[in-house]
Order: structure tokens, then sequence, then C-alpha cells
């Protein structure tokens, strides 16, 4: 797949350097030179100097011919523009970077996927979300939303006093929609049956409805104190977002 990235900043970099490592075609595209020089002379990739909503870059055929554009620049509306007119040029899927947070409703994503603009990132606002749904959940180790946070996977370690340890998966009763979907166990995964019996030190994977998975915690965390209070400290993007 040919990935064209506009923007060759720390997430323009990196984005260029796994993609090429999984043997992508990327063209980046960059108009700082000394960024643009950097990457060149690191990576075995193609760059462009150039305005990524340039139409003279897009209409370049190494450009045009991608089949998919990463818009990372520091400006928004650099990277919606650069995927507006990418899709003009016949550019199939568009993902922009957007931080500025009066972009993100639900009303701008519709006028957005509009404009031809396929998805939107916040990179800030995904790691206050992921932080939020730990603090939620502080015996967790992962935890992961899916259906629009109708489903939710949680990862967790068992404590040597868990009620769960040396008892079967078929003697536990697990609220309705919880199920055990895997256990991690010395470096080894196990796909649990009705007789398999949980250890200490366990990390357990359960897959259900959010409500479902938090009568579970006095299971797993019995001495886990609930998080009440909880100190920021720095006001960034990430620390607004979070608070």
């Amino acid at each position: 797949m040919r990935v064209a990235i506009v923007g060759a900043g720390k997430v323009g970099y990196t984005l260029a350097q796994h993609l090429a490592e999984e043997n992508h075609e990327v063209v980046v595209i960059e108009e700082d030179e000394t960024r643009r020089n950097v990457l060149q002379s690191s990576l075995d990739v193609m760059t462009i100097l150039g305005n990524g909503a340039s139409p003279r870059v897009l209409m370049n055929p190494d450009v045009q011919s991608a089949d998919l554009m990463i818009a990372v620049t520091d400006s928004d509306e650099v990277n919606m523009v650069a995927c507006m007119a990418a899709k003009q040029v016949g550019i199939k899927q568009t993902i922009a970077r957007v931080r500025n947070i009066e972009y993100l409703g639900q009303q701008e994503a519709d006028f957005q996927q509009k404009l031809g603009i396929d998805l939107t990132i916040n990179p800030e606002y995904a790691t206050a979300v992921e932080i939020s749904r730990i603090l939620m959940i502080p015996a967790a180790m992962e935890v992961e939303d899916f259906a629009g946070g109708k489903v939710r996977l949680l990862e967790v370690r068992l404590n040597q006093n868990s009620p769960f340890i040396n008892k079967t998966l078929a003697k536990l009763n697990f609220p309705p929609n919880v199920l055990v979907v895997g256990i991690l166990r010395n470096g080894m995964t196990i796909i649990p049956g009705g007789n398999d019996k949980f250890k200490a030190r366990d990390n357990v994977f359960f897959i259900g409805e959010p409500s479902a998975l938090k009568q579970l915690d006095s299971g797993y965390a019995e001495t886990i104190r609930k998080i009440e209070r909880v100190l920021i400290i720095g006001a960034g993007r990430i620390g607004r977002h979070l608070a």
C-alpha cells in the first residue's frame, strides 16, 4: 500500500518509520526543508518539499497514486484542508490529526465526513480517555471499549487473596453478560474451559457490559481502594481533557 504522510514532525516521522518497516510505500510531504532533510537521510522513504494542501504537490503522481493520506502537521486546519484536497485528486482514504476540541463533536464529525475526511484522531484526547478508564477500574492492567462503549475488554491480575483462586470457572457465578475469554499464565495464553482453575498472578481477560464488569471488583481486587481524588500535574492538552 502507498501512504502519503503530510508533516514530518515527531508523529509523522514515527508513522513513516513504522510503515516503511512494514514494507509499505511511503511518501512524506514536508514544507520545512530541515525536517525534510533529516527524514530523507535517515529513512528509506520518498520525500517531497512543499505544502501538503497545495494542488501542485497533490497532483504529483507519487502523491496522487497513494491509497491513504495521513495529515499530521501542527495545524488542524492544514490537516483538514490537505485531506479534503486529497479526496479531490483521487486518494481513497484520508486521516487527519485534529487537536482542537471544537472540531471533535458529533456534528463536526459528520461535517468532516461530508468534506472527505474519513477519520480524525486526537492523540491527547485518546490518552486522557484511556487514563480515565483505568482510573475508574484501579485494578485493571488494560481496558478497551468496543461498539461505542457498549462492550468492554478488561485485563486484571489476580492477587493471592482473590476468592477466584483455585476455583474452576464452572463453579464461579459471574454476572450475566460477562465472559472469561483468556488467561495469561507464565507467558502462555490459555483459552479457558469450565474445568480450568484460576491461580494467583494470572492475568485474566474478561469481556462484557461495563456495568456488569463493575460487579466483579470484589473478586479480583479485594484490597484495591476506589480512587476518589486525583491530582493532575500539568495543564496541557492531556491534563485539560482528563480534568
